[in-house]
């Protein structure tokens, strides 16, 4: 028998994200006092590190789709009640996404300026 649950597992990437106030890395994940576990104890349940944060409710923040990121945008629109701005992509850890070899590369801000943004109302 395993020694955490994937409910266990996800609670605590959940946990960690909301002690960050942001979807962790694998480092900060490590990093983190309050987590019992090692990220590799993560990744080998759930296959990637990404899988895994999906399956927690949580963004991944290098390879989120557009669909992910607009909904973050929306989010934290609502939040401000109005249009984010480049300096507000960079305080929340949206400024930029995808570094590596065949990852999605782009800038939120390319999404701020679909006709799908912004989020309905007023």
């Amino acid at each position: 028998m395993p020694r955490y649950s994937d409910a266990a597992i996800l609670a605590e990437l959940a946990a960690c994200a909301d002690r960050l106030g942001r979807s962790p890395t694998m480092r900060e994940f490590a990093a983190d006092p309050g987590v019992a576990m090692h990220p590799h104890t993560v990744v080998a349940r759930f296959g990637t590190w990404n899988a895994a944060k999906r399956r927690a409710g949580l963004v991944p923040r290098r390879l989120a789709t557009d669909e992910e990121l607009l909904a973050q945008l929306r989010t934290l629109g609502a939040e401000l009640g109005r249009t984010p701005t480049g300096r507000d992509l960079d305080a929340q850890h949206l400024g930029h996404v995808g570094k590596g070899r065949g990852q999605r590369r782009g800038r939120p801000r390319g999404l701020l300026r679909q006709p799908s943004f912004p989020a309905e109302g007023p």
